[in-house]
């Protein structure tokens, strides 16, 4: 091999380890904001989540909410609200690339979307309940190559398979 050739590859080697390494300080960081905004949500209304390039899973236990911001940047996110004190109007704000997020609601629960999303889709598989006054979820998404998936899920079941 060439001097010069050699050069050009230890230059290029040099490039992606220091990519690599800029890489891991971001996800550091942003893991670390995470850890601050979830610490920031004790007993506030308006919950706030963060999952950067990782998997982030939380269950809200007789909390109240009314406003809930989620964030994902590659990687996939878990909301379960089978437990939670929700308000007659509730908005989740959903900021979402290249991420699948997964939000388990209570029956009897009416939950309206409005997306504004690039090569993204949201699969709300709530019933339409025929019945006047239930509690609704606005869900916004503003998303990028964003899978969004509202399911139902029984606190019974969340509890079985927790057992």
């Amino acid at each position: 091999m060439k001097k010069h050739s050699l050069e050009k590859l230890l230059r290029v080697l040099f490039v992606l380890v220091l990519l690599y390494d800029m890489i891991q300080m971001l996800a550091a960081l942003m893991m670390w904001k995470g850890r601050r905004l979830e610490q920031g949500n004790q007993g506030k209304r308006h919950k706030r989540y963060l999952s950067f390039m990782n998997g982030y899973s939380r269950k809200l236990k007789d909390e109240a909410v009314e406003k809930i911001d989620l964030t994902a940047v590659m990687g996939g996110m878990e909301l379960d609200l089978t437990g939670a004190k929700l308000a007659d109007r509730t908005r989740i704000q959903v900021k979402g690339v290249m991420s699948g997020i997964l939000i388990k609601v209570p029956p009897m629960v009416e939950v309206r979307e409005d997306a504004r999303s690039v090569m993204s889709g949201i699969a709300n598989m709530v019933p339409r309940y025929q019945k006047e006054g239930l509690p609704v979820i606005f869900l916004q998404a503003d998303c990028l190559m964003t899978g969004i998936h509202v399911k139902v899920v029984c606190e019974t079941e969340t509890k079985a398979k927790e057992e």
